[in-house]
């Protein structure tokens, strides 16, 4: 299996905005499952990092 993870410049996607919630704050962290639905978020450079370490482990574990 294949996992991705995709860093999107906010000014190139504003679609995603909208269809996401209105992300308003930035950076913003957007756990998505295989369906492309929303499963967490996280917002903020540091809240980011300090959470960074279990969103990788969730997504290699292919629990979303």
């Amino acid at each position: 299996m294949t996992y991705y993870l995709t860093i999107k410049d906010k000014d190139l996607y504003p679609h995603l905005r909208e269809e996401y919630g209105g992300i308003d704050l930035f950076p913003t962290l957007l756990l998505l499952n295989r369906d492309g639905e929303e499963v967490s978020r996280v917002v903020g450079g540091k809240k980011i990092f300090e959470n960074l370490e279990s969103i990788l482990r969730q997504i290699h574990e292919n629990r979303v």
